[in-house]
């Protein structure tokens, strides 16, 4: 009987699987009001500018060390800083809208920059340029495999380092980067085709357990335990 809880309990904890989400970091409250303090001051002719930069710059650094400086956190802040800048100093300027971005990037950037925070790239584009340079690896990668496998790739360099010349032996250092792309495309694929199949498997244990047929839940038990490896 305990086996048979085993299994099901298992099969279960298989439906409902997942990876727990990592939570980021937004401004604080703290962080929110240095910002806009900041701003307060960089604007005001007669206020101190040095001590605004550095309420904002202590703001950044301390979303940096929560590990929450990505792109939208920098340019939630930048956005706030902005806003207090109009409300403050809006009614002095013909375009509150651009006095207040170049007051941003004029005076808040390079100083961020000088303690080591830079913008972080756009998660749209850098993906996009991640995924291109990928496709153009994958690419070269077949072409020189002309239909190869891995594993005959993999003999082929096994061979060149027997032979022991240093040319051929460069040549089978060559092909460490196509036998690693490869490799990952391979388990990439079949990551894919796993994940379905597991979807799958979940859609039918989910399915099993909302019935209240005895024998169709044993059955399932029991055809789940055949293809189960057994704990040694």
């Amino acid at each position: 009987m305990s086996n048979t809880k085993t299994v099901v309990a298992d099969a279960v904890q298989l439906a409902v699987a997942g990876v727990d989400a990592v939570e980021v970091p937004v401004w604080s409250e703290n962080n929110v009001s240095l910002i806009a303090g900041g701003a307060e001051l960089i604007c005001d002719g007669q206020g101190d500018i040095a001590k605004g930069l550095e309420q904002i710059k202590d703001a950044y650094v301390s979303m940096y060390k929560a590990g929450g400086l990505t792109y939208e956190n920098w340019e939630d802040g930048r956005k706030r800083y902005e806003a207090a800048y109009i409300l403050r100093c809006g009614k002095d300027s013909v375009d509150p809208t651009n006095a207040a971005n170049t007051s941003w990037h004029d005076k808040v950037v390079p100083l961020l920059k000088a303690y080591g925070l830079n913008k972080p790239s756009h998660p749209g584009k850098d993906a996009k340029r991640k995924a291109e340079k990928r496709e153009q690896d994958k690419a070269k990668a077949l072409e020189f495999a002309k239909g190869r496998s891995v594993e005959e790739l993999k003999e082929e360099q096994l061979t060149m380092y027997k032979t022991g010349t240093p040319e051929k032996i460069a040549e089978a250092k060559a092909l460490d980067k196509f036998v690693e792309i490869l490799e990952k495309d391979a388990k990439k694929e079949s990551e894919g085709r796993i994940s379905v199949l597991k979807k799958g498997l979940r859609d039918l244990v989910a399915e099993v357990c909302k019935s209240d047929n005895e024998t169709l839940i044993a059955d399932a038990i029991v055809a789940i335990k055949q293809v189960v490896p057994t704990k040694q």
